[in-house]
């Protein structure tokens, strides 16, 4: 039994924070929480976007979005693939089916990183806005 950073606590009883800080001191403690919130915000911007406005993500950035959002706040795929005539039910499906074993936090940063692109890629004054508000959230 190893003794950390000599209190005399099993290494085994101690909490994953107190290895990060003791043993790694130099990486960010709460990196999942900061990566868990930008997701948060860049999916209520992206369910804000007008349908009718000036940023519109395509079909395929409308699955990119979709799949790692239901990867993120489900995880692997836990329902039947659906029927051959649910042509929009399939694509979402296989999309969601192409990232299992994607972990939350993954998928987190993932989401926020197409999102990002996606945002850069529209070129849109309105975008900007987006962009640095992300930018902004911790």
């Amino acid at each position: 039994m190893c003794r950390a950073a000599n209190t005399g606590v099993a290494d085994s009883a101690l909490s994953p924070s107190f290895h990060r800080f003791h043993l790694f001191p130099s990486r960010p403690l709460h990196t999942s929480n900061m990566s868990e919130t930008k997701f948060n915000k860049a999916v209520a911007i992206v369910q804000s976007l007008p349908k009718d406005g000036p940023i519109k993500p395509s079909p395929d950035d409308q699955l990119n979005f979709y799949k790692y959002y239901k990867q993120a706040t489900v995880g692997d795929v836990n329902i039947a693939r659906p029927g051959m005539l649910d042509f929009t039910g399939k694509a979402k499906w296989d999309a969601w089916k192409s990232v299992e074993g994607t972990t939350k936090e993954a998928a987190w940063a993932k989401y926020v990183e197409i999102f990002n692109a996606f945002l850069r890629k529209s070129g849109d004054p309105e975008a900007d806005k987006y962009i640095k508000e992300l930018e902004e959230t911790a």
